[in-house]
């Protein structure tokens, strides 16, 4: 007569024990991954925002003053400086072909990364500016 088992075995248990933890690391890792790039996401909208409102600041420069030295006075927000790590914002201004009466701006801010310590991000606005 054949005797009925009632429960798991301890195999049973074991295998879907394993099957429970590749499942669940598999869960952290890309949880991990999205929060990086969720960061890594925010840190451009900050340094997009505050490239846009540097610019903002250019567009009202007397033609005379808008100049590299002249520009040099542009600083960072508080919010930029804090949350993106080793900010640099480079201005450069040149003559546009063909004559004096135009100059192009370009506001660069890079930053790097602080899980990949070789890689600088950046974003770039450009702006040209006519004589009046």
């Amino acid at each position: 007569m054949m005797t009925l088992r009632r429960g798991f075995s301890v195999i049973e248990v074991s295998a879907s024990a394993v099957l429970v933890l590749a499942l669940v690391s598999g869960s952290l890792d890309l949880i991990r991954r999205t929060l990086s790039i969720q960061e890594e996401s925010r840190r451009d909208d900050i340094a997009q925002c505050e490239v846009a409102n540097l610019m903002e600041t250019v567009a009202i420069v007397p033609w005379e003053k808008l100049t590299e030295d002249d520009l040099s006075h542009l600083t960072l927000s508080d919010t930029s400086l804090d949350e993106l790590h080793d900010p640099r914002l480079e201005v450069h201004i040149e003559q546009t072909e063909g004559g004096t009466n135009g100059k192009r701006v370009l506001l660069r801010l890079s930053w790097s990364n602080p899980h990949q310590h070789d890689h600088r991000s950046a974003t770039e606005l450009t702006c040209w500016r006519y004589r009046p």
